[in-house]
């Protein structure tokens, strides 16, 4: 059993350590089945496949920036009209990160419509044929599938532009915005160490003025001491001769 668990222990250290590519679930059962543990399912219940939602949740949930995830039944077009408005709308637009969250869940949508057409394409191709007597022609799905992605791509970027189709998209704005708001503080701070710096000069000048004011009242007051102290020896001189 040690060695059971020992093993085991290994596992879910690894799988902690990387657990983008581990089965966390799976290795914490087998933990909890190394040790012996009954009932797993009561303290450690399977998880539950993410499953299709409407719109409208999508949208809220890209608001807190949650993961989502697109599914290949669901109604493609009803869901990205759904989202392209609401990307529209003030907090995704001026928000990249939301505004890339929805970005990126639409291009989920479009892929799948993208082959969900083509295999409607083939089977009705196959169908034609069936009933004509011939064998269908070959067709490159993956070839196609990027066809109709690039198409319905151009279509909901154009839609996604404001109107006038010179001008960019609202994630361009943003980044000319941030871009701006850099210069300026730039700028800014530019402006504050000049005038700092001025202020510097000035500052030391003003120290030097007084430096140079002490040392000529230095100066002044040892020309006066001397000119008392010649004084004072004349008198002494005039005073001696008196006598």
């Amino acid at each position: 059993m040690s060695q059971r668990l020992a093993l085991a222990q290994t596992q879910l250290q690894l799988a902690q350590s990387n657990p983008q590519m581990h089965n966390l679930f799976e290795a914490y059962r087998r933990i909890y089945e190394a040790i012996g543990v009954p009932n797993i399912e009561g303290i450690l219940p399977t998880p539950t496949p993410p499953q299709p939602t409407d719109p409208s949740i999508e949208n809220a949930k890209s608001i807190i920036q949650e993961l989502l995830q697109a599914f290949p039944t669901q109604d493609h077009d009803a869901h990205i009209a759904a989202h392209m408005m609401f990307m529209k709308t003030p907090i995704p637009a001026s928000t990249p990160p939301i505004f890339a969250l929805l970005q990126a869940h639409v291009c989920e949508h479009i892929a799948f419509k993208a082959r969900g057409v083509v295999m409607a394409e083939m089977m009705m191709a196959e169908q034609q044929a069936q009933q004509a007597g011939q064998q269908p022609q070959q067709v490159d799905v993956e070839a196609r599938v990027a066809q109709l992605i690039a198409t319905y791509t151009e279509e909901i970027l154009t839609a996604l532009l404001p109107p006038g189709g010179g001008q960019v998209d609202p994630l361009v704005q943003l980044r000319d915005k941030e871009l701006d708001i850099k210069i300026a503080d730039m700028e800014r701070k530019a402006t504050e160490f000049s005038e700092r710096h001025s202020f510097e000069e000035r500052r030391e000048g003003e120290r030097q003025d007084i430096t140079r004011e002490k040392i000529d009242s230095q100066e002044d007051i040892a020309l006066l001491r001397a000119d008392v102290n010649l004084e004072r020896i004349e008198k002494m001189g005039s005073g001696g001769r008196g006598e």
